[in-house]
C-alpha cells in the first residue's frame, strides 16, 4: 500500500532473534538527511519512544528544528533520555480511535 501510493519502501532482514535492529538505522539515517537537506528549521514529529532516535533528535537540535515525541506512555520512560531529549511529548494513549487512514492524497 505505501509503495502505491508514492513511498519508498526499504525492507530488513530479521536477526537471529527476530529483530529487525537496520529498521532504526535507516531511519536515523534518512531522517538526518531530510533535516540536513531542508532549507529552513522546521518540526521533527518521531512516532517512538525508542531511545534509538536520540542521535536524530540531538542532529535536529543542531541545526535549529524543534523535535517531538509521538507514543503511547508504555512506550518510553516519562522523565526517560527520549522524553527528556524532544521538546514536546504528545502521549497517544486515548487517541487510539483518531489513529487510521487519511483521506490525504499525495501530490
Amino acid at each position: 500500500m505505501a509503495a502505491a501510493n508514492g513511498f519508498e519502501v526499504f525492507t530488513h532482514e530479521r536477526d537471529t532473534k527476530n529483530k529487525e535492529k537496520a529498521v532504526d538505522t535507516e531511519l536515523v539515517a534518512r531522517g538526518t538527511l531530510a533535516i540536513a537537506t531542508t532549507p529552513a528549521p522546521a518540526v521533527l514529529v518521531i512516532a517512538s519512544g525508542d531511545r534509538d532516535f536520540i542521535p536524530l533528535v540531538n542532529i535536529a537540535h543542531e541545526l535549529k528544528w524543534t523535535a517531538e515525541m509521538c507514543a503511547f506512555s508504555s512506550a518510553y520512560t516519562h522523565y526517560g533520555e527520549m522524553a527528556s531529549a524532544v521538546d514536546k511529548v504528545r502521549p497517544l494513549d486515548g487517541s487510539l480511535d483518531l489513529i487510521g487512514e487519511c483521506s490525504f492524497k499525495w501530490p
